[in-house]
This record gives C-alpha cells, sequence and structure tokens, in this order.
C-alpha cells in the first residue's frame, strides 16, 4: 500500500522520464531515493518504529497467498525476445484481373519513451502507476515473485496486429496493421508475488 502511494506520487512529479521511475521504483530497501525506502520510512513513522526495524519484520512477515500486479499494456516494455507479429500477418491479397494498390505502411509501434510521454499527457496516473508497481515487483527484491500469467489482447485476440481499411480512388485497400493496444506484444503480463 505505502509502495504504491510512493509511486503514484512520484509519477506525476514533471518531466519525470520512464528510466528515472524505473530506477525509483526498482530501488532496494536500503537505497535512498526509492518506493521501497520512502514506503519503509511511512510505515516506521505511523508505528514510531526505526526503518531499519520495519526492514527486519518486513523480511519475518507471514507469507499470503499470492497477490498479482499488472503491467497492462505497458507489458511490451518489459517482454523478452518480442515477436515480429507483423511478420505473421497476412499478406494483403488482389483479386484476379485488377491491379496491386499500393499497400499503407503500417502505424509504427510506440516507443517507451513514447509510451510514456503519452500516458503521462492523458493522465494516466493510476496506469502509471499500476506499471511502476509491478516493475517493483520484479526488480526491488523485496517480495516473493511467483511465474507470471498472461492475459490475451482483446482488441487484436493475440496475434499483434488488427485487419483495417483504407479507401482510396481506386477501392477499399485492407491491409494488418501493428495492435496500438499491446504494441505487438500479443499479451499482457501480470505479475504474482507473496
Amino acid at each position: 500500500e505505502e509502495v504504491k502511494k510512493a509511486l503514484a506520487t512520484k509519477v506525476r512529479q514533471p518531466e519525470l522520464t520512464i528510466q528515472d521511475a524505473m530506477r525509483f521504483a526498482a530501488g532496494e530497501l536500503g537505497s535512498d531515493e526509492s518506493a521501497s525506502r520512502i514506503a519503509v520510512e511511512a510505515v516506521a513513522k505511523r508505528y514510531k518504529l526505526e526503518p531499519d526495524e520495519v526492514v527486519e519484520l518486513w523480511k519475518k512477515r507471514p507469507m499470503r497467498g499470492p497477490r498479482k500486479a499488472f503491467f497492462r499494456d505497458g507489458t511490451f516494455i518489459v517482454t523478452e525476445g518480442l515477436e515480429d507479429a507483423m511478420s505473421r500477418a497476412p499478406r494483403p491479397r488482389t483479386p484476379k484481373g485488377k491491379k496491386p494498390q499500393k499497400q499503407p505502411k503500417p502505424t509504427p509501434p510506440m516507443t517507451q519513451d513514447n509510451w510514456w510521454k503519452f500516458k503521462r499527457e492523458s493522465k494516466k496516473w493510476s496506469e502509471l502507476r499500476d506499471f511502476l508497481f509491478a516493475h517493483w515487483v520484479e526488480k526491488s527484491g523485496a517480495v516473493e515473485v511467483l511465474p507470471p500469467k498472461f492475459d490475451t489482447c482483446p482488441t487484436c485476440a493475440g496475434k499483434g496486429y488488427v485487419i483495417q481499411s483504407l479507401s482510396t480512388q481506386t477501392g477499399t485497400v485492407v491491409y494488418p496493421n501493428r495492435c496500438q493496444t499491446c504494441y505487438m506484444a500479443t499479451k499482457f503480463r501480470i505479475v504474482r508475488f507473496r
């Protein structure tokens, strides 16, 4: 809870880059500038303890059942070995007797910097916080990470692309385009932890 509060505050800071935000989220319990450290200090203050005592108590805590953290559509940033879904996309076909039409270029997938900027400009604070919380779960070492699960992207049904059409003077062109929900990751990563 305290980690999420620290991350929620951090994502609203002006000029925050995704790299700085991920470093802040991944910081270990003992590091000076990290979500974990801010959470430890908040708990210590609330219960009138020393930060080192909170860290020791945290290490001895009883383990509960698995909890979940969500990367949401930021999954493409942390997915290793992302396949090029466009190579699996169907090739446009030209009806017999018709001249092949020039296919439009697919919308380029977002870079992680563009994704971060877009979410900040859209004020998607909870999505950014959730993304950083999932990153904290995987990288901070503060919790036991269980094998992740994946949800299929509902927009492209796990294909990585969607079929779109474009009207031209010579007719309608149907073509595959990159999915702009999962950014070709095809799935959303769900991190489980205790």
